[in-house]
């Protein structure tokens, strides 16, 4: 992984491989990875928004894409969001730095 620093992942310059994330007016670059939950597979599942497209984080954390702390993977595998909220600041930031590294037009 590469050493970003959280001011990083604000940079207006990264672009998505995600097509839509890049598009002008969208709702959900790179720079803005909501956390939500949506329906999937008939059960809630924790997503992040990019582009026109939702991120699975469960089945990301189950394919071994996401390289996260134990206890984020742990929360962000469950059906709601209270768990991982209650983490804190540092894991968001630190969960956030990976999706950004992921989601990154340069990742291979």
């Amino acid at each position: 992984m590469s050493s970003l620093t959280p001011d990083d992942t604000n940079d207006g310059g990264v672009t998505s491989w995600v097509p839509s994330a890049g598009e002008s007016g969208s709702d959900f670059p790179i720079q803005n990875l909501p956390w939500g939950v949506a329906e999937i597979g008939g059960r809630p599942t924790i997503v992040t928004a990019i582009g026109d497209r939702v991120l699975d984080l469960r089945g990301a954390i189950a394919a071994g894409v996401l390289d996260l702390t134990p206890g984020a993977s742990c929360a962000l595998s469950a059906e709601t969001l209270n768990d991982f909220i209650r983490q804190g600041r540092d894991s968001w930031r630190s969960t956030r730095r990976v999706l950004f590294e992921v989601l990154r037009e340069s990742t291979p």
